[in-house]
């Protein structure tokens, strides 16, 4: 997880904690083991669907737990059960 928290960040302008934006993150989402079970089939996907080899991984992991993958890129439009983010 990655993020500006820095003095810029609109949440610390706005009066913000960065720390309760961090937490809601990690409330809900997952951390899951990429081993050869998973890497398998997120290599198909790099193959079948043409995507970067971390965004198969992540897909891969959202897929062997029946979720939905919630993202901001736009890569992943054409993907069934990904919901798109848009801002």
């Amino acid at each position: 997880m990655t993020g500006d928290i820095g003095s810029g960040s609109p949440d610390l302008r706005e009066g913000h904690d960065p720390a309760d934006r961090i937490a809601f993150i990690k409330g809900r989402t997952s951390i899951i083991d990429v081993d050869a079970a998973m890497a398998e089939p997120a290599a198909d996907l790099k193959i079948r669907e043409g995507l970067h080899m971390l965004d198969a991984i992540i897909l891969a992991c959202a897929q062997a737990r029946n979720s939905r993958l919630v993202t901001g890129d736009d890569l992943f439009r054409r993907i069934p059960n990904v919901v798109i983010l848009s801002g």
